[in-house]
């Protein structure tokens, strides 16, 4: 398949169109949402004030902030996938399987 030729296929952006190539203008592709806002009661961060943002995977992010609004730190859960594998063995005794 040949590749762009501007003489050939025009500009560029129409030809990614014609190739179905598709682009996210607006910047990052993943949404996130709200899920928690409120004060920490206890620990070392007591008193902070926290937000907990949710992805489309499930990840979440706790960002605390100080009394101006500073971050202070994020805490991170990520929802992982379960993945389970099956490894097939074989025993040898004395060179004979």
């Amino acid at each position: 398949m040949p590749g762009y030729d501007p003489q050939r296929d025009g500009p560029y952006g129409e030809w990614l169109k014609s190739k179905n190539v598709g682009f996210n203008p607006g910047g990052r592709s993943r949404t996130e949402r709200v899920v928690g806002e409120g004060t920490l009661a206890e620990g070392p961060h007591a008193g902070e004030r926290y937000q907990v943002r949710q992805d489309e995977l499930g990840n979440r992010v706790r960002e605390r902030s100080a009394s101006q609004g500073v971050s202070t730190g994020q805490d991170v859960k990520i929802n992982a996938p379960c993945i389970q594998g099956d490894i097939g063995t074989r025993e040898v005794r004395d060179g004979v399987a």
